[in-house]
Order: C-alpha cells, then structure tokens, then sequence
C-alpha cells in the first residue's frame, strides 16, 4: 500500500490521476534505449475512465526517474494470485527456474 500511497501523492504534485500517471511512465519507458516500444492500453469500464484515460500526460526525464525510484524502493510481499487462481498462472509450462 505505500507504493499506492507515493504514486498518489506524485499524481497529486503532478496534477493528474495515479492512473494517467501510471500510464504516462509506461509511456515514458519508450524512451529507453534497451526497451522495446510500449502501447498501453488501459481498460475502463464506463464512460468517465475512457475519457479520464483518454488524457495524455507528460513527463519529464525527472519524474519518471522519480517514479522509477518509488518503484525500486517497493517492497512486494506474495504473488500476484492465490489459491486456486494460482495454480492458473503459467497455463500448462512450469515457472521458471533460475
């Protein structure tokens, strides 16, 4: 909850939603040499999010670092699903063992 709590208030300093801010940093990971290009494609479910998604926001080299370095100090506890939902989440390949 403290990385939804920090993008907030980044949203807030900014003047946009989490969610435009969100998807502003997925954009801004295109212009990283080593990624590939990036289309975000935000789902909505009524019409006020379509439109709320619908706005483009900028950042600056300074804020997606800014957000990178919220995202780097998250700290993840358990998977994304549990229980049997789990048991879904590689189809039929095993994990990946490293």
């Amino acid at each position: 909850m403290q990385l939804v709590s920090d993008i907030q208030k980044l949203s807030e300093k900014k003047g946009c939603t989490s969610g435009q801010l969100a998807t502003a940093w997925v954009l801004a990971q295109n212009d990283k040499a080593e990624m590939p290009t990036i289309i975000p494609i935000p789902g909505a479910s009524r019409e006020d999010r379509v439109k709320e998604n619908s706005v483009v926001v900028k950042l600056s080299k300074e804020e997606a670092a800014e957000i990178d370095g919220v995202i780097k100090e998250a700290v993840v506890i358990g998977g994304r699903y549990g229980g049997h939902a789990a048991a879904l989440e590689y189809g039929s390949s095993p994990p990946l063992e490293e």
